[in-house]
């Protein structure tokens, strides 16, 4: 009889076990709505990819700090894409078309949202080589279905390594360094000549422009990812602080931009820049700006 009653109790502990064992299996093999997602690889045979953007087609490009920034052909079911380097602007590849030595993370401007394709759409592409202080601008071309190279901004001088740009929502650019404290904002960045404003000084070097959003009292509110942690501030309006023109080189691309726009492309010619701003100390936002 006691053996009987251990039997049933040993049953009985199996039995639990083994309810709790498909519960935990059923937690770890549920669906979407319970696990993780279905994922799949759609690009190999990068090297360290600093970023991506969606061109106007739908095509992804990628920031390699061997090929430069490329576009990455279509995965095809189980087969992952690659880089097609026939479309790198910059990077070590031979053969590759200008662009950014070691390419940084990139942010695309749609200056006409409305009109989506249309071939005002460009790319910056911060250069975060030794010696480097540029962003790079490629123009999007329809016709090609490419980014094509459009000059670079020299931003200040010296090797301050330009290395994560972010679009924000008041439609300028932020820009961050890895070898300066300094945080600038490019004003109406897709302008043939845009000003470049020295916002704010974080507290260590910059790994990359966290993101940008607009908030409750509408300032642009901008993260930065440093060494030593993350940092926020809210940035000033346009033209509040001292800004300066930098002088940028004429290429093809800007040719063609405006023949487009009827603005005249940039000039060599051009007045030479101001001494840039010193770095404003980092403005501390109260919680209820943020």
């Amino acid at each position: 009889m006691a053996g009987s009653r251990q039997h049933h109790k040993l049953t009985a502990v199996l039995a639990t076990a083994s309810l709790a064992t498909a519960a935990l299996t059923g937690v770890l093999t549920a669906g979407p709505a319970f696990a993780d997602q279905a994922r799949q690889t759609v690009a190999t045979g990068l090297t360290k990819a600093a970023g991506t953007v969606v061109d106007p087609d739908g095509r992804l490009w990628v920031s390699d700090a061997r090929a430069g920034f490329c576009r990455v052909t279509e995965a095809t079911g189980a087969t992952a894409g690659s880089l097609e380097t026939n479309t790198c602007l910059g990077g070590t590849l031979p053969g590759n078309d200008s662009g950014p030595a070691l390419a940084g993370t990139p942010a695309m401007i749609d200056p006409s949202p409305a009109s989506h394709g249309d071939g005002d759409e460009i790319a910056f592409i911060p250069d975060a080589a030794v010696g480097s202080s540029d962003v790079v601008r490629a123009l999007w071309n329809p016709d090609g279905g490419v980014f094509e190279y459009d000059g670079a901004l020299t931003i200040f001088d010296g090797d301050l390594r330009p290395n994560a740009v972010s679009d924000g929502p008041d439609g300028n650019i932020y820009l961050s360094f890895a070898n300066a404290r300094s945080i600038v904002k490019i004003v109406n960045p897709t302008a043939l000549h845009p000003s470049i404003e020295s916002i704010a000084s974080v507290n260590s070097s910059s790994l990359s422009l966290a993101a940008t959003h607009r908030n409750s009292a509408g300032n642009v509110v901008v993260y930065v990812a440093e060494t030593s942690g993350l940092t926020v501030f809210t940035a000033p309006d346009d033209g509040v602080l001292t800004n300066y023109v930098p002088a940028p080189s004429i290429t093809s691309a800007s040719r063609r931009r405006s023949i487009m726009t009827g603005s005249p492309p940039w000039s060599s010619t051009q007045e030479p820049a101001a001494e840039p701003p010193q770095p404003t100390p980092a403005r501390t936002p109260s919680p209820a700006s943020i």
